[in-house]
C-alpha cells in the first residue's frame, strides 16, 4: 500500500490496482481499491492499441490517483486474440517499468467465470469456461467454485467442441453444473449437454481482471514486469495462406468426390 511513492504521490492508503483487458473485442481499462470501481469500456475490435492508453488515463483521471499512486497493474494474460494479448502485455509491461510497480496476471478463463453471477453459485459449483478459439475449437478451463475463492481443475487448454464433450462425458459422464462463455453461442450444438445451465459471456471486462488481480496480488502473487507474458495456449495462432488454401482445396475435392 503505497501512502507515500518515491515520486511524492500521496495515495489512499487503501491496495489500488489499475487493470487492463484486451483479450476479444472488448477493450477495457479500471481502477479499483477494493471498494470503488472505475471501469471505461469500448468495443474496439482488433483497435486495442489505438485506445488501450486513453482508457488507462480516462480512469486514472476518474479515480483522482496518479499511475505511481498505484499498488500493481494487473493484465488479462490469455487465452484469446493473439494481437490483443500482445497489446495487454506490452502496455502493462511498458506502464509497470515506467511506475516501479509490479504486475499480476490473471487468466482470461477465470475471468469470464468470475463474471457468473454470485447468486447462481454454490460451493462445489463445477464450472466450464469455454471461449471460440476460431479454427473450429474453443478454449476451455474447468473451475470449481468455493466460498473462498476459485480453484482450476483444469488450466486453459484448446480443443475441438466436439472432442471436448466426448472427453468430459468419458472422464465422468456427468456435464458441468454451470458453462460460461462465447462458445455455445458459436458451438452449441457440439457442445450438447456438456453444462446443466449456460450463462453465455462475450469477454470478461476490466472489473473482473481488477477483482482477482487484487486477490492474486494479496497472495503474494505478483512479479516484475519483465516476466510478465501472454498464455497464448494455441502454438500455431493462425493459419497461413498455404495452410487456408489447401484446406479449401481438399474442402472441393471432397464435395465433387460425393456429387
Amino acid at each position: 500500500m503505497r501512502a507515500l511513492t518515491h515520486s511524492g504521490v500521496r495515495t489512499n492508503p487503501v491496495p489500488t490496482l489499475l487493470a487492463i483487458e484486451t483479450s476479444g473485442e472488448t477493450c477495457s481499462a479500471a481502477v479499483f481499491d477494493g471498494a470503488q470501481m472505475v471501469l471505461h469500456s469500448a468495443r474496439v475490435g482488433n483497435a486495442h492499441s489505438e485506445h488501450l492508453l486513453g482508457m488507462v488515463q480516462a480512469v486514472l483521471d476518474r479515480s483522482d490517483i496518479a499511475l505511481a499512486g498505484c499498488d500493481a497493474l494487473a493484465f488479462s494474460a490469455g487465452p484469446g486474440s493473439f494481437t490483443g494479448l500482445r497489446v495487454g502485455c506490452a502496455v502493462a509491461q511498458g506502464l509497470a517499468f515506467g511506475a516501479d510497480l509490479p504486475v499480476v496476471q490473471v487468466g482470461t478463463l477465470i475471468a469470464v467465470a468470475d463474471s457468473l453471477p454470485r447468486e447462481i453459485l454454490f460451493c462445489g459449483a463445477r464450472i466450464i469456461a469455454a471461449q471460440d478459439a476460431r479454427m473450429g475449437e474453443v478454449y476451455w478451463s474447468a473451475l470449481t467454485w468455493h466460498d473462498d475463492g476459485w480453484r482450476v481443475d483444469v488450466p486453459a487448454s484448446l480443443a475441438s467442441p466436439i472432442a471436448l464433450r466426448e472427453e468430459s462425458f468419458a472422464n465422468g459422464g456427468a456435464a458441468f453444473d454451470i458453462g460460461c462463455g462465447n462458445a455455445w453461442a458459436m458451438h452449441g450444438v457440439a457442445l450438447g449437454r456438456l453444462a446443466a445451465r449456460v450463462v453465455h459471456r462475450d469477454a470478461p471486462d476490466a472489473s473482473q481482471i481488477a477483482r482477482l488481480g487484487l486477490l492474486a496480488w494479496q497472495r503474494g502473487e505478483a512479479m516484475a514486469a519483465e516476466a510478465a507474458r501472454p498464455e497464448y495456449v494455441r502454438d500455431r495462432v493462425a493459419q497461413t495462406t498455404i495452410e487456408r488454401e489447401a484446406a479449401r482445396m481438399e474442402k472441393y475435392r471432397a464435395s465433387s468426390e460425393t456429387s
